[in-house]
Parts: structure tokens; sequence; C-alpha cells
């Protein structure tokens, strides 16, 4: 090629790679294929000709051109890195990798070629070879949000979480534009349970893209998390309207709907959520858990019958052992899980339940299975910790203190490492309701609520004997028990964005897309209690009131035992003034040591250790004076009323304004479900053979005992 030949050529590639950076493939394709025409073994040609190629995803063609750029010059590493991009376009990972292997070892300083090298060795399924080429490739080019997103989905994937939400916070800061990173970083928020950060986050993405489904569907789901439900409602309303017959929304709107004490509109979406699923098992389950809540046990128990005859799974059957365990069908319950035994010898849910079925009587062959579980380090700690605590509840049947006490504490042990309990928060939230709820600001907030007189609060600490009290109310004739709703919970939760929006409640809020994008300055319960105004606590309470009636509508007095309502007297007491609250205690060390065997469904609420334990009563205490400064409570000991059943249910029914009525002491027939762990004591006449039971571990329970003295 003479010098003015090569001098045109050259000009011609410079305009042609010209083109191609700004774009202009065409034009670049064009000047290369007149250049290939003439020189058909012009390697800088051909290469040009690959990598417009490879950018209008012809990777076929980018592949053909990359390999005649390698035989004629095999050093060659941009052709190298572009043959093994083009066969990762062509979904040929196995066959990239190699290639892309040589092209890192040619230039090793490339971040190209250790980004794509990473993206191979993930396509054929080594991850830890990709995530050392990603992290590589992050300290070749730390500005990078693309690689840093990739690799925190690496990182994740391998169980690095910490890391990889540090990897996706790097990257949404250098990306504040790039929609997927931002929506990457609110997934993994959402997914590690951080979900006021994860709202926030969900809000930027719809900042940067309005109609973003996904965006809106995190949404609806970290707000349902933080029980934030009237915007999840309109969340949730929003996409079935673009797409009715959408399985995942509708089916986590009958589960926001569930946890808003709304049980019947929750059944009708799962409903439909199932018929739209083809009978899915896991929606199935939720549809009977929504059908037990509005009270139609029946349907529920035909609801799971039906979906493990059409789709058997191990979920569903075990559901269905716990519903007729509730409904009192013991042999029934126990032959359920028995069947799940004989297909899986230590399922742990089977074992534990057969043994609070069982009690003393436990088989010796399901004993000797948990015994096993407890040491079984395929399983997690939680099942591990279960296994014991059910242990230790057999053995304190059977009489076996010393046994039963150290499954107790091998139990607590493991609990306290993987849930520690934050003494210091629990103390602060008690002294901000204590600050929030003054008998002033109390009484400034007079006539803001309801004046129905239906709801009736049971309130105490778990294993009280709450379960017996509201249970007496529900046999009653004129009476009804909702159970565990945790609906003042709820509503405390919800009432911060009411407050600060000044909105009605018991609706939908109609909220426009442009609220999604950004928070309202909210202050935070209980603090929020000193703006509530008439406008939003009348309707909010109406509210309440008409969902409780909506269960029972001819029952004058409708009662729950919510575990955590003791929390929230004050809340009661100004939205609901004439409202019964009654307050059962139970002696401390029964009550803390109880505790202490039980467990409680999702994250334990108490600590783990004796010490701990005292603690928490004393702060319970300190609580409970301070609602006794403003609210009027009647007190039930449970001692009294298993000792004296009738005398004490006749003070019980006085205090919610219920005639005596002697079917009050026939809650072992009602046909309701009992949601407490300690469920087959709860058919059976009351006694007291409970009573001081914390004595026989008098040896062990020193810590304790100086802890609730002091």
């Amino acid at each position: 090629m003479s010098t003015a030949v090569s001098f045109e050529v050259s000009a011609a590639l410079a305009e042609a790679r010209q083109h191609y950076v700004e774009g202009r493939l065409s034009d670049a394709e064009h000047i290369v294929r007149q250049i290939v025409k003439t020189y058909p073994n012009n390697a800088e040609a051909l290469y040009l000709l690959g990598a417009v190629a490879y950018r209008a995803q012809q990777f076929d063609m980018s592949a053909r051109h990359m390999q005649r750029v390698l035989a004629l010059q095999p050093r060659h590493h941009d052709a190298m890195l572009t043959l093994g991009m083009a066969l990762r376009g062509q979904k040929k990972p196995k066959e990239a990798l190699p290639v892309l292997r040589k092209a890192a070892t040619m230039k090793p300083s490339s971040f190209d070629g250790r980004y794509h090298l990473a993206l191979a060795e993930l396509e054929t399924g080594d991850m830890a070879a990709g995530a050392k080429h990603l992290e590589r490739a992050v300290k070749e080019n730390p500005e990078s949000a693309a690689v840093r997103n990739t690799y925190a989905g690496v990182l994740y994937q391998l169980g690095d979480i910490e890391e990889s939400l540090r990897q996706l916070r790097k990257a949404a800061s250098l990306a504040p534009e790039a929609t997927d990173v931002q929506q990457n970083l609110a997934v993994a928020l959402q997914n590690v349970n951080l979900h006021e950060e994860a709202v926030e986050q969900f809000r930027k993405v719809l900042a940067l893209q309005p109609d973003h489904f996904d965006a809106v569907y995190g949404l609806a789901n970290s707000l349902v998390s933080m029980r934030q439900l009237d915007e999840a409602y309109v969340l949730f309303e929003h996409l079935l309207k673009e797409g009715p017959k959408m399985v995942p929304p509708r089916s986590n709107y009958g589960l926001a709907l569930r946890h808003g004490n709304r049980p019947h509109e929750s059944a009708e979406h799962l409903r439909q959520a199932l018929a739209d699923a083809h009978g899915e098992p896991f929606i199935a389950a939720n549809l009977a858990e929504s059908l037990v809540a509005a009270g139609d046990t029946d349907e529920a128990a035909k609801v799971l019958r039906a979906s493990f005859e059409s789709r058997p799974s191990g979920g569903v059957i075990l559901q269905l052992g716990d519903l007729l365990a509730r409904l009192g069908k013991t042999s029934e319950a126990i032959a359920t899980f028995e069947r799940v035994l004989q297909q899986q010898a230590d399922n742990p849910i089977a074992l534990v339940s057969l043994c609070d079925i069982c009690g003393k009587d436990l088989p010796r062959g399901v004993e000797d299975q948990l015994v096993m579980l407890t040491t079984n380090e395929q399983r997690s700690p939680g099942e591990r910790a279960k296994a014991h605590l059910a242990l230790g509840r057999t053995y304190d049947a059977r009489g076996e203190y010393d046994r039963a006490f150290e499954q107790f504490a091998t139990a607590n042990k493991s609990r306290a490492a993987g849930q520690p309990f934050d003494m210091p928060a629990f103390r602060a939230w008690i002294s901000r309701q204590i600050a929030a709820f003054t008998p002033e600001t109390v009484a400034a907030k007079r006539g803001m609520g309801s004046d129905s007189d239906v709801p009736v609060f049971v309130v105490g600490l778990p294993r009280s004997g709450a379960t017996l009290v509201e249970r007496i109310v529900a046999a009653h004739p004129y009476g009804w028990g909702l159970g565990e709703p945790q609906d003042l919970y709820v509503l405390a939760r919800r009432l911060p964005p009411l407050i600060a929006a000044g909105a009605t409640a018991g609706m939908a809020i109609a909220a426009p897309q442009s609220e999604w994008m950004g928070s309202q300055a909210n202050r935070e319960y209980p603090d929020c209690i000193r703006d509530l105004t008439a406008d939003v606590g009348r309707p909010v309470a109406a509210d309440f009131v008409a969902l409780r009636q909506r269960h029972a509508p001819k029952a004058k007095r409708v009662a729950d035992k919510s575990s955590m309502h003791w929390q929230f007297v004050g809340l009661a007491h100004v939205l609901f003034p004439r409202a019964a609250v009654v307050h059962v205690t139970r002696d401390p060390l029964d009550t803390m040591f109880s505790i202490f065997g039980f467990h409680f469904p999702g994250d334990h609420p108490f600590p783990s250790d004796l010490t701990a334990l005292g603690v928490y009563w004393r702060e319970y205490q300190r609580l409970m004076t301070h609602w006794r400064t403003f609210a009027t409570m009647t007190e039930i000991k449970y001692e009294d009323l298993v000792r004296a059943p009738e005398a004490t249910a006749k003070t019980l029914l006085a205090a919610v304004g219920l005639p005596w009525d002697a079917n009050a002491l026939k809650f072992g027939e009602l046909a309701r479900p009992v949601t407490t762990q300690s469920r087959a004591r709860h058919r059976k006449p009351l006694d007291a053979t409970r009573v001081g039971n914390a004595q026989n571990y008098a040896e062990f329970l020193k810590p304790l005992r100086d802890a609730t003295a002091k």
C-alpha cells in the first residue's frame, strides 16, 4: 500500500471512528465497508465493522468480524474483548468465558474486560469468581454505578447482605437519575426490613418515573409493613385498576386488609387472587387465615382441605392441623400432624404442635425426634430453639423441672443471640408514652373520639390470663371475642400520617401520584397525639368501632385481648372514653417465667434473660401506674379467676356492662379458635394447677425474683 493510499485509509478510518463514537453507526459502517471492499484484510477496518455490529446488537455478525481480526492479529485485545462480549450477546457464556479470560490476560487493567469476564462467570454459575472480578472492577473504576449495582446483586446472592447494601447505597449516590439503581436499593432496603428508608427510596424512584409499577408495588408493601395502611390501600387499588388480574398486588392487598382488621374484604380479594392463580397453595393459606379472622372457620377448613387435595402442600396441611387444634378438634389435629410426620419425620412444626397438644402424654417417638432436632445443625437456630422450648413444656407438664429449665435456658440463650432485646429503646418508649399522654393532654382531647361502649379492651402481659377473660366475654349471649386483632396497635401506626394530612379515616385517602413521591413530615406516635383533632379522631374511632361490629352486629360488647394493647391504654381512653378496659394480672414470677418458656410468633418481643425480664416487668408496671392517673380500669387477678370463677366472672361482666349469665363460664364450648399456645387448657374447666408454678423453679429464678422486687 503506497503512502498516499495509506494516508487516505487512515483518514477514512478516523472519520469512521468519529461517526462511531458519536453514535452515527450507519455512516461509520458505510465508510468501513468501502475500505474492506478494497482492503479485505485491514484489521482495523474489520474491527470497527464488528464494533458497529455489536452496538447494533448484531452479535453473530460482530463475532464473525472479530474472529477475522484475531486471525490476522491474535494479540488484538479489543477484538478479543468484543468477541467475548458478542458471544455473551449470543447467550453463549461458556464459549465467551475462555475468550474473556484471554482478554483479561492481555490487558489486566481493562475495566470493561474485567466487568464482562465477571458477567460471564456469573452466567456460567460461578458466583464466587464473578464476585472476585467485580470487586476488582470496582477498584479499577470506583465511579461506575453499573458495576457496583451488579456487584451488589452478586453479594446479596452470596449472603453478604451488609456489603451488598453498602455497594447499592454508593451506586445510588453515583447515579441519582438511574431508575434501575435507585429501585434496586429500595428493594434491598425492603428485603432487610428497613421499611422506613425503603419507603423514601421508592418515592425517589417514583419521582424519576411516576408510572414505575415495581416501585408503586414495593412502596405499598413497605407501607403495609409499617402499618401505614391508608396510603397502601390507595396504591393497591391503583395497581389493580391497571391490571385487575394481577395476582401479587391483589394477594398482598388482601393481606393488607387483614392487617387493617378488615378480614371480610380481605377474604374477597384473596378469593379472586386464588382463582386467578389457579389454586396457588400459599394464597389458599392466606385466604383461610382471613376467613378465620372473619369468624368463618368452617369455610377456612374447607379451603385448606380443597387446596391440599388439588395441590398437596406441606404448609397447607400444617395450617389445617393448627386450625383444627385451635378449634379444639384434638384427634383430627393429631391425625393431621402425624400424617405430616409420615412424610417428614423431623418436621419441626408438626413435632412442636404435637408437643403442645399432647402435653405430658407426648408419644416417645415424637419426643425422640424433638431431641434430635435440637442438635441438628441443618436446622435453623430458631427451629432448634422452638424444639427446646417444646421439650421444656413437656418436662414441666411431667414435673421434671430440672430438665425443663435446662431446655428453657438453652432456648433463651439461642434466642438472645439471634434476637437481642433493646432494653434502653423499650424504656425510652415507655417514657415517651408517659410524656405524651399527660392527664392535661388527655383532658384536652375529650370529645375527639367515639362515645361507643361496644369495645372492651382486655389488657395485660401474655401468659397472665387475658385469654380466659376475653373468652368469658365472648361466651356471654351479648358478647363477642375477636382474639388478638392488634387493632389499637394498627391504629397507632396509622395515626401519624392521618394527623399530618388532616385526613379522615375509614376510607381510602385519595392520594394523587404526586403525593407518592414525597412523604409527609409526620410526628411519630405517641407524640402526634398532641396534634389530634376531632376531624381526624372521630372518623378514625367510628371506623374502628364499625369494623368490630361487623364481626358481630348484634353484640353489645366486642372484646379483644391483644398482647400489645397494654401499651395503648392511653390511646384507647382518648378515642373510646366509654369503652371498658380490663387489666388482667398474675403473679409476676409466674407470668415472666411462663414468657421465658414460650415462643411468640414473629420477632420475640421480650428479653431472653431472667434479670432483663424482671426489668421488663417493672417498666410494664410503670406504664400501667401512669394509665391509672386518668383511665378507669377493672383489675382482674388470674388467681382469683381460677380459684373463684363465678364470683370473678360476675365482677368482670358487671364492669363491662353485661348482666350475669352462667353461659359465660362455658367458654370451652365456643366454636371460635383459641390463638394462645396453651390452647388445650382453654377447652377444659378452670383449675388452679398453674398457680405458683414458678415456685417449682425457685432455685433457678433468683435473678428474676430480685429484678421484679426492686
